[in-house]
């Protein structure tokens, strides 16, 4: 289910490249946080300081096209071993997804596509209120069972859909239907959040351009996409760097500095 385009050799370069420049700019972020604090002298300043940077966004999220589970994989520990080295161990949260836009619904023309966007998401229960059913769960076989989703309220109730539904999905790339059924809906807390980038609709769950809409993301469990069921073609990380552990980090010198 890829578009045609760079070579698969090639993006997987492309891909990598895109991962260690983002390693590159969380080592930024994590500098840019240190000065910012060093520039207080005093303990309460700090403090607010502190403050205003961990409700500041300060995330950092990244984009490839790459989207096999050994690819999500290698970019998971790329990423992780990166922003340890440069945040350290426990500063920071490492939020990952894996999806495709490459299926359609039903009513969808070529005139004005209806793409569904179906994402493994990590850690969705805790940055989402489930409003109706359960979340995602494996699947049982990897034959013609359809594949249990969660959708956002907000393309429920335009799609007329509650749980239960069934969908048969249409690849647009070519090759078999994909069929998923509605296993739950749920809303998203802090739409305004980092968390969110992990979906090219964001937490407004759709997404129009005068050619096409997107539904979505669409919840699957992320072990669609190591099953086979599901082929990637997209990989999202945000990362989230904690301000008091950084905080705690600083050199020796800028913490004796910053007391009374």
């Amino acid at each position: 289910m890829r578009r045609g385009g760079a070579p698969y050799i090639l993006s997987r370069i492309i891909a990598f490249r895109t991962v260690i420049g983002t390693v590159v700019s969380i080592t930024f972020i994590a500098a840019t946080v240190l000065c910012a604090l060093a520039v207080y002298e005093g303990g309460a300043l700090q403090s607010a300081a502190e403050a205003r940077l961990a409700a500041a966004d300060t995330s950092l999220g990244v984009e490839t096209s790459a989207g096999t589970p050994v690819q999500f994989a290698a970019q998971a520990t790329t990423l992780r071993d990166g922003a340890g080295a440069a945040l350290g161990a426990g500063s920071f949260t490492q939020l990952g997804a894996i999806s495709t836009d490459q299926v359609a619904l039903p009513t969808s023309t070529q005139a004005q596509q209806q793409l569904v966007e179906l994402a493994g998401l990590s850690a969705l229960s805790t940055h989402a209120t489930l409003v109706a059913g359960q979340w995602p769960r494996a699947l049982r076989s990897n034959g013609s069972s359809p594949i249990p989703v969660a959708v956002p309220l907000v393309v429920a109730t335009r799609l007329h859909i509650t749980v239960g539904a069934m969908l048969t999905l249409q690849q647009t790339a070519g090759g078999p239907p994909v069929k998923i059924t509605i296993g739950g809906i749920y809303q998203p807390r802090r739409a305004n959040g980092p968390y969110w980038r992990l979906s090219v609709n964001g937490a407004a769950g759709i997404g129009s351009t005068t050619a096409s809409t997107t539904y979505g993301p669409v919840a699957v469990d992320p072990a669609a996409f190591t099953s086979g069921a599901l082929t990637g073609t997209q990989t999202r990380w945000a990362i989230q760097p904690a301000v008091s552990a950084l905080a705690a980090r600083s050199p020796p010198p800028l913490r004796r500095r910053s007391r009374p």
